[in-house]
């Protein structure tokens, strides 16, 4: 006797959950986003108070901040949509991020070692991985 497949019935469908976290998920990102513009510009308002090298500082962190909100977008729109670059993007992400930590550092305390090559491994190992996910990509 042959099985068949029943279709199971749910009580919201699967694409309405899919949309309405895929909708609250790209809010939040965007308010975080306009919290990070918000902040930044306050931040660099306050930092003329002291010299010019604290708002570039300042600038150059919250720009690579920016860069990193973006990446994790475009890997949430990417995810919700079914495509299969979602990876790449939060690859991408992290890199950003990593990168943004090695600049304060670098701003901050100037050149320690330690820190410096654990985050260069960091670096090396995303990097590769990156290479792994577009290379299987092709």
């Amino acid at each position: 006797m042959a099985h068949t497949a029943v279709a199971k019935k749910h009580i919201v469908p699967k694409h309405v959950v899919v949309n309405v976290i895929s909708l609250i998920v790209e809010v939040l990102l965007l308010i975080g986003l306009v919290a990070v513009l918000i902040n930044a510009a306050e931040q660099i308002i306050q930092a003329f108070r002291i010299d010019m090298f604290s708002v570039v500082e300042i600038t150059l962190e919250n720009a690579l901040l920016l860069v990193v909100f973006i990446e994790l977008y475009l890997s949430m729109v990417d995810f919700f949509d079914g495509n299969g670059r979602s990876t790449t993007y939060i690859i991408d992400a992290t890199l950003s991020f990593v990168l943004r930590e090695v600049i304060i550092i670098i701003l901050e305390s100037g050149l320690v070692f330690s820190s410096i090559v654990a985050l260069a491994v960091i670096i090396g190992a995303l990097a590769f991985a990156r290479f792994m996910v577009t290379y299987k990509d092709k």
